[in-house]
């Protein structure tokens, strides 16, 4: 299982993905869970991957916008093996992507 701390930021855009005068924005925070199972391989080593997705937001733009995601931060990322009660950071343990911020 992999958790992490999400915070999205949304905000609205025109029909030609400009950016209108009253940018209207949403934060969006969230904690996160992801499931999975993984199996382990030649001498125990487990490999996998999980994909967090972040936070959604319901519809809160204007008519003629629409929302975006503008960026989005991932804090305190861990990997838990519930079976066995054993939990690690994960590598890397924060992570962020931005892109497109109105001014």
């Amino acid at each position: 299982m992999k958790r992490a701390l999400a915070m999205a930021h949304y905000q609205c855009v025109n029909k030609g993905n400009k950016c209108p005068k009253a940018s209207n924005r949403k934060d969006v925070p969230g904690p996160l869970v992801e499931p999975g199972s993984f199996s382990s391989g030649k001498n125990g080593a487990v490999n996998g991957s999980l994909t967090i997705s972040p936070p959604e937001v319901a519809a809160f733009c204007p008519r003629g916008q629409h929302k975006v995601l503008a960026s989005v931060d991932y804090t305190g990322i861990e990997i838990a093996d519930v079976s066995n009660g054993v939990t690690e950071p994960g590598a890397p343990p924060a992570l962020g992507a931005a892109c497109c911020e109105c001014p």
